[in-house]
């Protein structure tokens, strides 16, 4: 509160934060698509209709828990080669991976 010194800093703020997260949502999902189902048709159109369908508030705190999820996701996909083994050499990625854990 202090940063912002009045509420409605502080509201536009939140609602910046929120259509930042929402388009980030949008933008991830045609890539889970393609990593899940090996097409990225279903996550364009989940991603259209996530835009449509978001409010700005008083669940912005929900986006930013869904593009952490998704990120996590994504990154787990990333370490696990196509043989289902952790692939080796990838420090960084798995520390990645142990932020979004905890």
């Amino acid at each position: 509160m202090r940063i912002f010194r009045t509420p409605a800093g502080m509201r536009i703020a939140a609602v910046f934060a929120n259509i930042l997260a929402n388009a980030f949502i949008a933008a991830l999902l045609p890539r889970l698509a393609a990593v899940c189902y090996g097409d990225p048709k279903a996550g364009v159109i989940g991603g259209a209709l996530w835009i449509l369908s978001m409010r700005l508030l008083p669940q912005w705190d929900v986006s930013n828990t869904i593009l952490g999820l998704l990120c996590f996701c994504l990154l787990t996909a990333l370490m696990v080669s196509s043989a289902g083994k952790v692939a080796r050499g990838r420090p960084v990625r798995a520390l990645w991976v142990d932020c979004f854990c905890c």
